[in-house]
């Protein structure tokens, strides 16, 4: 019977792997939570620099780099995908919303425009 195969160890000893990874995503959520609630920015640099720092570590890694070194160059990629979407966001698109934005600044030029007023 499949039941009686069923080893409840295994289950216990499995258990901190799967609270470490409930962890790292409960932290990715919060990211995604933050960013999009809060701050009111769809910014999904979250689950990209995840990806993108373990990315790094692994070819890092497999280069023969020490892993604690390859940990902070996968730390410092990260950080540097989401300071590339800070000043995307902050420089160039001034909001999250861009399309909205966009259409209400067009809709501003060419009210002031019509009534012949300075921007």
């Amino acid at each position: 019977m499949y039941l009686a195969a069923l080893d409840p160890m295994s289950l216990v000893r499995a258990l901190p792997g799967n609270v470490a990874q409930g962890i790292i995503w409960g932290i990715m959520a919060l990211g995604v939570y933050i960013t999009f609630r809060i701050l009111d920015f769809a910014d999904l640099t979250v689950d990209g620099s995840l990806a993108t720092g373990g990315a790094v570590a692994v070819m890092l890694i497999r280069g023969g780099m020490n892993p604690a070194l390859a940990l902070l160059f996968a730390f410092l990629a990260g950080m540097a995908a989401g300071f590339v979407t800070g000043i995307l966001h902050n420089v160039f698109l001034n909001s999250g919303h861009f399309g909205r934005n966009f259409a209400a600044d067009r809709s501003l030029f060419v009210e002031s425009w019509i009534h012949g007023e300075d921007q």
